[in-house]
């Protein structure tokens, strides 16, 4: 060997070769075998728990007046109860009591509610088959005065924030190549209580003021002789405020009442009155 120079070891060489690739062969394993977030990718997850949000709200503010009044139209329809076996029906008309019993002694709110609430739950089925994220069916608590009806939900719908990140599939001098993924993992969970609030002029409270007047019919008008049972009727009909009242004479001591409780005009429905039945009892003999 001459001073100054050095031999060429190619066996060394092959060795530092193999090394240097074992190297950035690991670094690559790493990298496409390694989940990374890519920028906006948690946000992009909150923005669509939102989206979600809205999707919701929106659905049950809109739905929740069909099926307000679908229940309004079944109310009237069924004379403000809740089962129309029990006294039955006269065509259209539902009795409110017969010669022996009196089926009207009843919560109108409570049985408008039952109404309210069956018809929100087709509402919401209908929803849930549509999308992940479910609404509670049953889980209502309503609230309703002379302007509005509200639905408070008990229990919130859960929405899951997913991320979705991309996969690093290669890194070669600094630049990364994403493939997407649909599969991501659960980040948190969004809560929203989908409740609603409606400006509608249920009239539910002059359910109270037809039973009154019936309550008057009751005991003003029975076992009286024909004549003074329709005069004593009218008379009733006559100091009732707010509430029109039409009614003509049924059979067996039936006389049939049509009353509108003038109700807010539907949008989707149509419905107006009430038609009841009542037995007035009179003497047999007209004097």
């Amino acid at each position: 060997m001459k001073k100054g120079s050095m031999d060429f070891n190619p066996y060394l060489l092959a060795i530092v070769g193999l090394v240097i690739f074992g190297l950035l062969g690991s670094q690559l394993y790493l990298t496409v075998t390694k989940k990374e977030e890519k920028i906006g990718d948690i946000q992009i997850g909150i923005l669509e728990a939102y989206d979600q949000e809205t999707q919701i709200l929106t659905f049950m503010q809109l739905n929740s007046r069909y099926a307000m009044e679908r229940s309004m139209k079944t109310f009237l329809r069924r004379g403000g109860l809740s089962d129309v076996k029990e006294c039955g029906v006269i065509g259209e008309y539902v009795r409110w009591n017969t010669n022996n019993i009196s089926c009207f002694n009843v919560n109108f709110f409570e049985n408008f509610y039952a109404y309210l609430n069956k018809e929100l739950n087709s509402e919401i089925e209908f929803f849930n088959e549509k999308h992940e994220t479910q609404i509670l069916k049953d889980n209502y608590e309503f609230y309703i005065d002379e302007q509005s009806v509200a639905g408070i939900a008990i229990t919130p719908a859960e929405i899951p924030i997913w991320l979705s990140p991309g996969k690093v599939i290669g890194e070669f001098l600094g630049v990364t190549t994403y493939e997407h993924s649909d599969v991501g993992y659960l980040m948190g969970r969004d809560y929203i209580k989908p409740s609603f609030h409606l400006k509608y002029k249920s009239k539910l409270a002059k359910f109270n003021v037809i039973k009154d007047f019936f309550e008057r019919v009751s005991r003003e008008c029975k076992n009286l002789n024909k004549i003074k049972v329709k005069n004593c009727i009218r008379d009733q009909i006559t100091i009732t405020k707010d509430i029109t009242i039409t009614y003509s004479e049924g059979s067996d001591e039936y006389y049939l009442f049509e009353l509108d409780p003038k109700v807010e005009k539907p949008k989707y429905e149509e419905y107006s009155t009430t038609k009841i039945a009542y037995y007035v009892p009179s003497t047999k003999v007209i004097a």
